[in-house]
């Protein structure tokens, strides 16, 4: 289903728009744009139907690594959406990466200290045999 979107842009940017992409065309060039911050399952998907073959597996890796460290305000922000930290995560995992595993959940506690980061810690951490130093170190920083 289509909904109708009115818009307000610069005349410059107007006229270019129907330059270079083409009097029917600008709706669908528009939505081509803005659909990847909107809706982040179609990205998460194309992570997951890349990572099944390993050729692109890297390349999945590498567009998941950059979403999740892109600033909010770029066309790659993905740090709120924890389905990317666990495609992430899970790679490393899998390749042996257990210091980046490690980094990475750590970075996620210390950005939101609460119940559910404390767990997701615990729940990466705890089969590296690191569980019991991070326990501690969170506890006291945080009064957990």
């Amino acid at each position: 289903m289509q909904k109708k979107l009115t818009i307000t842009i610069d005349e410059k940017v107007y006229s270019g728009l129907h330059r270079v992409i083409g009097r029917r065309r600008i709706s669908s060039f528009i939505e081509s744009l803005v659909r990847p911050h909107v809706i982040q399952d179609e990205l998460l998907a194309a992570y997951e139907e890349m990572a099944h073959d390993e050729v692109r597996e890297a390349e999945a890796l590498e567009w998941a690594e950059q979403g999740l460290d892109g600033p909010e305000d770029s066309s790659v922000h993905m740090r709120s959406d924890e389905r990317v930290d666990d495609f992430v995560l899970d790679a490393y995992a899998r390749d042996g990466r257990s210091s980046e595993v490690v980094a990475l959940v750590w970075r996620r506690f210390e950005e939101s200290a609460h119940a559910q980061n404390f767990a997701r810690l615990k729940e990466r951490t705890e089969p590296l045999d690191v569980w019991p130093d991070l326990r501690l170190e969170a506890q006291s920083a945080y009064q957990l």
